[in-house]
């Protein structure tokens, strides 16, 4: 009775082990499987940060540039009012010009060298295509006089104030043949202080013009780069 007792409990004992060997096998199977589904949580986290990292890095450039656009607009509109100021302060300078001043200047009939060289630059603001006038008076005063100064007083400030408010004609061709006048004596103060009143109008004009045009291209300058970031930060979105 004994041995059979023995027997039996050898046998459960071996059925047990069969068992535990079973779900001992079982349980390897899913930690192998557990670690496949961590693996592949660790490789999708990986991919989640960096997409995470690229979005941030896009967005912190994106709010950069649209710094800038603000900035560079901010920038255009204060250049756009000081030329604005420029064009009025020109405006207003031509207003308050003589009519008997332009007629005197325009009457002279033989001009100092000094005097024809205000006439070459007065012919070139009303005709900025032609080439520069010689310096032979006698030769050149009647063409000078026949292009730009045969008009009244009152048509010569028309002219004068649509020069201003249309200035494509200032090219570097035009900047390049009055060159000498934006250099001394012309932008010498003392100087230009004892010049004759009708003279001194011309170069003031002419100055008030190149400031102007050296404005309004900081504005545009301004302008352009404020749309290029602008296209440069939609295009990035």
């Amino acid at each position: 009775m004994e041995h059979n007792s023995e027997n039996g409990k050898s046998s459960e004992i071996s059925e047990l082990k069969k068992e535990i060997k079973a779900k001992s096998a079982v349980v390897e199977e899913e930690k192998k499987s557990i670690n496949e589904i961590s693996s592949r949580l660790d490789v999708e986290n990986e991919k989640i940060s960096g997409e995470k990292a690229i979005v941030e890095k896009v967005r912190n450039e994106a709010n950069e540039t649209s710094a800038q656009v603000s900035k560079m607009k901010e920038e255009a509109d204060k250049a756009f009012a000081e030329a604005e100021a420029a064009k009025i302060a020109a405006h207003n300078n031509i207003d308050s010009i003589k009519n008997d001043d332009l007629a005197k200047f325009k009457n002279q009939n033989k001009p100092s060298r000094n005097y024809f060289l205000i006439f070459k630059l007065f012919y070139l603001i009303f005709n900025p295509k032609e080439k520069l006038p010689g310096d032979d008076i006698i030769k050149e005063l009647p063409n000078i006089k026949n292009k730009c100064l045969n008009l009244t007083p009152t048509q010569i400030k028309k002219i004068m104030i649509d020069r201003l408010y249309d200035i494509s004609w200032i090219t570097p061709e035009f900047l390049d043949k009055v060159k000498m006048y934006t250099e001394f004596p012309y932008t010498d103060p003392k100087v230009m202080k004892n010049i004759s009143v009708e003279c001194k109008i011309v170069v003031c004009y002419f100055h008030n013009l190149l400031n102007y045009k050296r404005l309004y291209d900081k504005y545009e300058n301004f302008m352009k780069k404020s749309q290029k970031a602008a296209e440069t930060a939609a295009t990035s979105k």
